[in-house]
């Protein structure tokens, strides 16, 4: 909060902030003033704009977190762009999908390889595994040089798994590229 208050003092016009609470208060229907609103009110009253994430629970009822009616809460967006791409099987099928990547260069090719046939240890791990966020979780010498397989779970959703750690994994564990499966029945996608 020393932050925000540093901000003010500094003569900022605008705070734009990617953090709030969790969940609605529990025990009462309302919202009592506490230090992070107050600090946010404490802003406005002294002319700085305040915009606040509307939280990542969405695209699901009562999912909004952000109360306080001095700041303007704000939800992210969702557009029908799709950048279309796909895989070409060894046996010579196409896989369509989506994804930002190129192609791989001239004639080369890559085994696939799911991360559950990567897996280290029991098959208690297999599905904190799947979305390829924790690379001690994979056998190296299984995945290096080959393209890793990795499932979509609701970590993604909530905000506990990323593309950019799925990248990381696959470097560390020496993959030539990784893919990401989503299934279009999975709550919160449209793909």
């Amino acid at each position: 909060m020393d932050g925000y208050l540093q901000a003010v003092q500094d003569g900022v016009d605008i705070l734009n902030l990617s953090v709030g609470p969790n969940s609605p208060p529990t025990a009462t229907r309302t919202t009592f003033l506490n230090p992070f609103d107050a600090a946010l009110l404490s802003a406005v009253k002294a002319g700085v704009f305040v915009a606040q994430a509307a939280g990542n629970g969405g695209p699901f009822p009562k999912t909004l977190v952000s109360f306080s009616p001095w700041i303007t809460t704000v939800a992210a967006g969702v557009d029908d762009r799709r950048y279309k791409n796909h895989l070409i099987l060894g046996n010579g099928k196409l896989l369509p999908g989506l994804g930002v990547s190129p192609a791989t260069h001239g004639n080369k090719s890559f085994s696939l390889i799911s991360a559950a046939d990567a897996l280290l240890g029991s098959p208690a791990t297999k599905y904190s595994a799947l979305d390829c966020q924790r690379p001690e979780l994979l056998n190296k010498r299984k995945v290096q040089g080959k393209i890793l397989l990795c499932g979509y779970s609701f970590n993604y959703i909530s905000g506990t798994a990323s593309i950019k750690k799925v990248s990381q994994t696959a470097k560390s564990l020496g993959a030539a590229g990784f893919v990401v499966a989503v299934e279009n029945s999975y709550p919160g996608t449209k793909i």
